[in-house]
């Protein structure tokens, strides 16, 4: 056994503290319930989907009428207000990914394909675009870390070719990668390789994850990835790829946080559901629901997760087609930290009032 890093309470402590231990060894112990957020969607719009959230809570997606040449919107959520983000003169627009920092990578493009694509770094502090310049001159942005620096897909004309903008000029990494999905803040890229597994680029070094065809979809700054493999999410960690259990359904893990926390979606038959692993244990998030979220939603996509733990997707409401959610887990590891101070405090001030009034 290893030894206990547990302190046992001062003689004669009191109940707050007491009560205080049993709360912190509980959440320590056990998964968190969730409360889900309706981030809601336009007018006359029946399709919404939150693709990103950064830890500040920021949140972007997009908004849409699903039918052929349809407009797309993208949107922002900042502080529970939506807001749409100005389209560089396109009709379908996505905002794949948010930083730290507040900045967006985004695509314009058209569902006709009348024009190629644009790929854009949409500054949400002074709604500033910035064209990224991809090696065609068109394409497709897909992640974006911390420096500013963005992976995508440049394909103009003919295939597809994954680059890496540094802020200053863009590197084709086509002689590498098939496809790049994931950029962290050491500019290491996960995708797929061009033999179709799931690999790993950085400095120039190609380190496959697995012999099996899949791909890596996100990865953290503790170089943890997060993807699939054989229709199978995996968690790579320490050098080792593992294949979470999801009792035999189909699934792709969409993100991992600074945790170690991965959430996806498992796609095996219908409903498709979101699932949320950590501390070694996939669950369903629809079996983490409070009692009032449990009630109203059936969350359908988990497509990222922040550091607070925070959960983004698109989920059905009341029956509803697909509206993008934000689920919070309760209490919060910050709010619990509070509300044990808080516990502490008015134990405190009692016993002093007790003492007082000994003394009167």
């Amino acid at each position: 056994m290893r030894p206990s890093s547990f302190i046992p309470p001062r003689a004669g402590a009191g109940p707050a503290v007491l009560l205080a231990l049993c709360l912190v060894t509980g959440a320590a112990q056990a998964q968190p319930l969730y409360r889900v957020l309706d981030l809601g969607l336009l007018p006359a719009h029946d399709f919404s989907t939150a693709l990103d959230i950064n830890n500040r809570g920021d949140i972007v997606g997009f908004s849409s009428i699903p039918v052929t040449d349809g407009v797309q919107v993208a949107l922002l959520w900042r502080h529970g207000v939506m807001q749409t983000i100005p389209t560089p003169g396109f009709t379908r627009n996505t905002p794949s990914a948010i930083n730290q920092r507040g900045q967006v990578a985004f695509t314009g493009f058209e569902s006709d394909e009348s024009a190629p694509p644009a790929a854009y770094i949409y500054d949400s502090n002074n709604g500033r675009f910035t064209r990224v310049p991809t090696p065609s001159g068109f394409g497709t942005a897909v992640a974006i870390n911390d420096a500013g620096h963005v992976i995508g897909l440049g394909n103009a004309e003919g295939p597809a070719r994954p680059y890496l903008y540094d802020g200053h000029a863009s590197r084709d990494l086509s002689g590498s990668l098939g496809w790049a999905f994931g950029l962290n803040n050491a500019d290491t890229v996960v995708g797929y390789g061009i033999d179709g597994r799931p690999v790993m680029f950085q400095n120039g070094t190609v380190t496959p994850l697995s012999s099996e065809p899949g791909q890596g979809y996100a990865i953290n700054n503790q170089g943890q990835i997060a993807g699939s493999v054989a229709d199978r999410p995996f968690l790579y960690s320490g050098g080792q790829l593992q294949v979470l259990d999801t009792g035999g359904r189909a699934g792709q893990a969409r993100d991992v946080n600074e945790r170690g926390w991965v959430v996806g979606t498992l796609s095996n038959g219908s409903p498709e559901t979101p699932f949320l692993y950590r501390d070694g244990e996939l669950r369903d998030l629809n079996t983490l629901l409070t009692p009032r979220a449990d009630a109203a939603w059936n969350l359908l996509e988990g497509n990222a997760i922040n550091d607070r733990g925070w959960i983004v997707g698109a989920g059905s409401l009341n029956g509803s087609d697909r509206r993008a959610f934000v689920a919070i887990p309760v209490p919060e590891p910050g709010a619990a930290v509070l509300m044990l101070a808080g516990l502490g405090i008015v134990g405190a001030a009692a016993r002093g009032r007790r003492l007082a009034r000994s003394m009167a």
